[in-house]
């Protein structure tokens, strides 16, 4: 009996099938394009006699390993840089469980990726991240939900923190833009020209940039002359003038004036 269960669970475990050669060749650009990615900071981290603390320490034994981590939220303050970790520990784990050490590692690789200039922008990034972890959370809550108010409930918490994460994201875009908004506007001249002027509008001066109304330089559209037209927009309609213009003749008519087939 004990053989029977032996070949049981034997013919039971899947092998492998033989890979196509397209996906062999898939997976050798795959892994040359990972080589190609950046190197994230790691931290490891392992649990104490207490549940809730754990100690965190360096992954490897690379030198400068400090310096990565004040290279990823781009601060040279260790107290900023120690809270900040706190934050995503905090933010990471799960509800009433240690954090492990691939969920601090994938914080910090989000916020690497992010790739913050300075203090304002690191927090940003972490809120960013710490808030789709919520998100999802209450995603994960709703599906398990027994009752229809659960299922509300968590589904609209996870939908509210969805659209907090996407503002995060937009807000600390606009940081890394300088604060402007860029205004394309696409102008089309006679002949069949078109050319696109942007504005940049400063949030905190109202300013703006390379305005439509500027003249536009043989650079500005590829090395062709400027276009005579001062008019951005090119010259107006033709208006009506008050005096009604004839009707067109209608093509089924006959040469004869008559309607077709009179």
């Amino acid at each position: 009996m004990t053989r029977t269960k032996a070949t049981k669970s034997k013919a039971l475990k899947a092998e492998p099938r033989k890979a196509t050669e397209r996906e062999r060749e898939a997976y050798r650009q795959a892994e040359a394009r990972v080589g190609t990615f950046p190197v994230r900071p790691e931290l490891a981290v392992k649990p104490t006699e207490t549940s809730t603390r754990v100690d965190i320490g360096a992954a490897h034994d690379a030198p400068n390993h400090a310096a990565a981590i004040y290279a990823t939220f781009a601060s040279r303050s260790t107290g900023f840089n120690n809270t900040l970790v706190n934050l995503l520990v905090n933010g990471a784990r799960s509800v009433g469980e240690t954090i492990t050490s691939d969920q601090l590692n994938a914080g910090f690789a989000f916020v690497a990726a992010l790739d913050p200039a300075n203090e304002v922008e690191a927090v940003l990034a972490v809120h960013a991240y710490n808030c789709h972890v919520a998100a999802m959370d209450m995603l994960a809550k709703a599906r398990s939900a027994q009752h229809p108010e659960g299922l509300n409930g968590f589904g609209n918490l996870a939908t509210k923190l969805s659209r907090t994460f996407t503002m995060q994201i937009e807000a600390l875009t606009k940081l890394k833009r300088g604060g402007e908004q860029v205004v394309r506007h696409v102008h089309v001249h006679e002949g069949a020209q078109a050319i696109v002027a942007e504005e940049f509008h400063h949030h905190s001066g109202g300013s703006k940039i390379g305005s439509a109304d500027q003249s536009y330089a043989a650079s500005d559209i590829g090395g062709r002359a400027a276009l005579p037209c001062p008019d951005a927009l090119g010259p107006p309609l033709p208006g009506a003038r008050g005096k009604r213009q004839k009707a067109m003749s209608d093509a089924r008519r006959d040469q004869s004036g008559g309607p077709e087939g009179e």
